[in-house]
Order: C-alpha cells, then structure tokens, then sequence
C-alpha cells in the first residue's frame, strides 16, 4: 500500500476466524441438541457425553488470550522502536464489509460443528449411520441452527475486532510513556546512588588524611 510499509503476516485476523468459528460451533451443538429435543422424535446428539464442547472451549478461550496478547505485542514493540506501523484490519484480508468475515465464519463453522460430533460419536463408542447424524439427525435442523447463528457470532466478533484495533494508539501511547519513563527514572536513582557512595569514600579518605597528618613518627631518646 502507498505511503505505509508492507502489511505484516495478520496473526490476528486468523486467530479471529478460528476463535469464532469455534464459538459458533459451540452455540450451534447447544441449539441443535436444544432444538431436537423438541422438533425431532429422536435426535442424533440424545445420549451422548458432549466431551467436546469443553474441548473446544478450551480451544476458543485459547486462541481469545493469543489474539490479545499479539495486540499488546505489536502496541510493546511499536512504542519500544517509535516505528508506526500500519496493521492489516480484518477488511484488509476479508474484503470490505462485516458480512464477508462472516461468511468465512460460517464457512468454517459446519466442517467445525460436524468434526465436534464426530468426536462424540468416537468417543462413545457409537457407530455413524449416517452423514446427518453429524448435523443432530437431520440436514434441515443443523443447517436452520449453524447458519444464522455462526453469522450472528461473525458480526459480534468483527465488532469487538475493530474496537480491538481502534484500541491499538492508545496501548502504544500508555506503552510509549512506561517505556520512556523508565529509562529516565534508573538514571537519576544510580546517579544519586554514585553520588553518595563518592562522597562517602571521599569523607573517610579525609578523615584518614587529617589523622595521619597529626600523628609523626616517634621521638628518638637522645
């Protein structure tokens, strides 16, 4: 881009999309197990232990802390260098407009939601008869929950994502006045410290001076 360095590699933005894909991922298993319990007569997800909603929890809660403490990093290194930067935002590699991170959101939400029961399935032991019971025992029930719930979870995280990125001046000025005003405190602490250990050594050295100047040697008897 004119006027402003080469966008470096977004960590950021794939940390974004894989954290939403498995929150949405999350909320779309709950409101399928939810939902077939109601609309279907029996639902593929009845029975089984859920082991991998904490897993992918784990996985989401993960990925949120990485996500922010690459904001801090790139705000550290831009206050410590005093070199600004132009960070690619998630329009830059999604393309302008909330609803293409969205769809990439949904996009990856289904294989995520799919891999999540698959999971269950395995885990318990139980056999697939069938693709849609990956989707709770019916197509039109997982699809109906995924989709407007994966692009609901994309548009809140391309809020927080630009309130995010928006935050990213403040974080280098706050850092920019840690890092300035430390350099500038250790100065004056070991200068006074040198200041006082010197003129400590120059009383002792004056005290020594003044005593060995009064005494002489001693008198010979005659």
């Amino acid at each position: 881009m004119p006027g402003h360095p080469a966008l470096p590699k977004n960590v950021f933005a794939a940390l974004a999309l894989i954290g939403a894909a498995c929150v949405a991922a999350l909320f779309a298993h709950l409101g399928i197990d939810l939902a077939g319990d109601v609309v279907l007569a029996h639902d593929a997800y009845d029975g089984l232990d859920h082991c991998s909603r904490s897993d992918v929890c784990a996985v989401a809660l993960t990925l949120a802390i990485g996500a922010l403490l690459r904001v801090v990093w790139l705000a550290v290194d831009e206050a410590r260098t005093g070199q600004p930067t132009r960070r690619a935002t998630l329009d830059d590699v999604f393309g302008p407009g909330p609803w293409r991170f969205a769809g990439a959101v949904v996009a990856l939400t289904l294989p995520a939601l799919m891999t999540m029961e698959l999971v269950d399935i395995v885990a318990d032991g139980r056999r697939l008869d069938d693709v849609t019971d990956l989707l709770g025992g019916s197509v039109w029930l997982g699809l109906s929950m995924t989709i407007p719930i994966a692009a609901l979870v994309g548009l809140a995280f391309q809020s927080i994502a630009k309130l995010v990125m928006n935050s990213h001046h403040v974080l280098v000025t706050v850092f920019s006045l840690l890092l300035g005003f430390h350099p500038q405190l250790y100065p004056r602490i070991s200068t006074r410290s040198v200041a006082r250990s010197s003129g400590l050594r120059l009383r002792r050295r004056s005290i020594l001076s003044r005593r060995s100047g009064k005494r002489g040697p001693p008198l010979r008897a005659a």
